[in-house]
């Protein structure tokens, strides 16, 4: 039986269209101390809200938190997806989610760094490449 456009929405019927379907009991009990017209514009609002949680990767919240938190009176964003971001580093025309591919150093051609008393070059070594902090000779 469908209902009159000035009869409230039904519990179940919000309960049938949110996604996550967890303590029904305190999710009933916030949706029946709303007035009729919230619960009209909370029906509204709920598909851009689960969109904007799909889309952006967001945890859908329980409903009660969402009808105690009059969550419907969010902005939500525009359906409509937005352009990629460019990243820092990344030419124009490329998208941010793709990775510059930048040339490996040759293994063969490597210097080895130079030999330390106690094994390897130390930082302040003397033949360190890195001098040591606070040092004049430096």
């Amino acid at each position: 039986m469908a209902r009159k456009a000035t009869e409230a929405p039904a519990f179940d019927e919000f309960w049938a269209l949110y996604p996550v379907h967890k303590d029904r009991k305190r999710a009933e009990q916030a949706w029946q101390r709303l007035t009729a017209g919230d619960r009209r514009a909370a029906l509204a609002a709920l598909p851009g809200y689960t969109r904007d949680c799909q889309q952006q990767g967001i945890q859908f919240k329980y409903a009660q938190g969402w009808l105690n938190g009059r969550r419907w009176e969010d902005e939500v964003s525009d359906p409509t997806p937005a352009p990629p971001l460019q990243g820092r580093g990344v030419p124009c025309g490329q998208t941010a989610t793709k990775r510059a591919q930048f040339p490996t150093p040759s293994t063969a051609n490597a210097q080895p760094l130079p030999s330390h008393p106690r094994g390897g070059a130390g930082v302040g070594s003397e033949t360190s490449p890195i001098p040591p902090v606070g040092m004049e000779k430096w």
